[in-house]
């Protein structure tokens, strides 16, 4: 029997996190922005969550699907300069689309105004409590230009919010009172009283509204930072919250929009893993070792090991789910070898960092250039980071 050695990790930062689920719905999700660290954390409705930095401490943060592609991804808005940065993809990267909109303390609020199926950047002035609404994004750190419509709405004091309230494909303006619960809503882009008003919540909640049962209608959540809780309403009434779900961690703000099946972006980078597999055999032949073989089974091995590591939040070779260890998870896949060893590392650097990290260890460094092994296979999640594991057999 082979004995379970050679098994090597390599910690530096963890990205993803999660619970292992497999539903999928239309339905809208939350997240939440953390002001002090930018760290972006993101659940759907499956109960997966992913986990990546972006943007600076102190500016606003907004979601919105940017591209029209279907997906809500991150923005940031500087209250200071009315700068709004956004990117197209829910990872850690810079900006993809900035432009200039609003005045200094203007706050800034997102929403498919005219039923296009794209998001745009509009604000509501707390000043004057005047909503200014444009359906384009800018360009280039460009400027936008006068709003497509102004008008005024709610109370001092009041947070927007928004939703398409009565499901007809536009989103239009609320407001909360978190001192006292109250919600108030209008249904068309007109200066006008609230079309509808309720109460919910405690005071201190912060509020987003949504499409949480995949009726069309959105409706609100709260998230109540003194508890890490957030409370769903799927009707737009007073009442208790349909749906309860502990998520969060102190002074965090909420977010709303439909992030896809968050388990669907963990799959093997292909890509990565063959330049592991370069890099790999380079380091072999100019020592004079034989070049490892790509082996297709022991591939998808550890692909699925690096997929449970995001998707369980855990970090080492045996998983705490399954008890399950490398040579395990070889046998059980019906892989025939006399030999075998397994690296793991996770960083945010990129991919080549992995080949680094792994070199740069003696332990990994020895499976690496152990002459043992012929072939290899490796498993690589790269969303917002890259999780990676490297299977040895010989």
């Amino acid at each position: 029997m082979l004995a379970r050695t050679g098994f090597v990790l390599i910690a530096t930062v963890v990205v993803l996190l999660g619970g292992m689920t497999t539903s999928v719905s239309a339905a809208d999700d939350v997240g939440l922005f953390d002001p002090d660290t930018a760290e972006w954390r993101l659940r759907d409705s499956g109960g997966d969550v992913l986990s990546f930095i972006y943007g600076n401490p102190g500016d606003v943060a907004i979601i919105g699907d940017w591209n029209c592609d279907g997906i809500a991804t991150p923005g940031m808005y500087r209250q200071s300069t009315g700068l709004a940065y956004l990117r197209n993809s829910n990872t850690t990267g810079n900006a993809d689309i900035t432009f200039f909109f609003g005045d200094p303390g203007d706050l800034p609020i997102v929403g498919d105004f005219n039923d296009d199926g794209c998001d745009t950047v509009s604000i509501y002035r707390p000043s004057t409590q005047a909503f200014h609404i444009i359906n384009k994004l800018g360009v280039n750190n460009g400027g936008l230009g006068a709003a497509d419509v102004s008008y005024l709405f709610g109370d001092p004091g009041d947070k927007p919010f928004v939703g398409d309230f009565d499901g007809d494909g536009i989103e239009t303006v609320g407001l909360h009172r978190e001192s006292t619960g109250l919600v108030y809503f209008r249904q068309t882009h007109t200066q006008g009283i609230a079309d509808a008003s309720f109460i919910f919540g405690d005071p201190g909640d912060k509020i987003v509204a949504g499409d949480w049962n995949d009726d069309t209608v959105d409706s609100p959540s709260l998230y109540r930072p003194s508890a890490n809780t957030v409370f769903f309403r799927f009707t737009n009434t007073q009442g208790n919250a349909d749906q309860v779900v502990y998520f969060g961690n102190g002074n965090q703000a909420l977010v709303a929009g439909e992030f896809g099946n968050l388990a669907d972006s963990f799959t093997n980078d292909v890509d990565c893993a063959m330049t592991l597999l370069n890099l790999t055999n380079t380091e072999r032949v100019n020592r004079g070792l034989a070049p490892l073989v790509w082996d297709a089974p022991v591939a998808a091995v550890a692909a699925g090991h690096s997929r449970a590591m995001v998707l369980e939040g855990f970090f080492d070779h045996v998983s705490p789910t399954t008890g399950l260890d490398p040579i395990d998870r070889l046998n059980a896949a019906g892989i025939v070898y006399t030999a075998a060893a397994e690296n793991i590392a996770v960083n945010s650097s990129g991919c080549e960092a992995l080949h680094t990290q792994w070199m740069n260890s003696s332990g990994h460094r020895a499976n690496i250039l152990n002459p043992v092994y012929t072939k290899a296979g490796y498993g690589v999640v790269s969303v917002a980071g890259f999780m990676g594991t490297q299977v040895f057999t010989g």
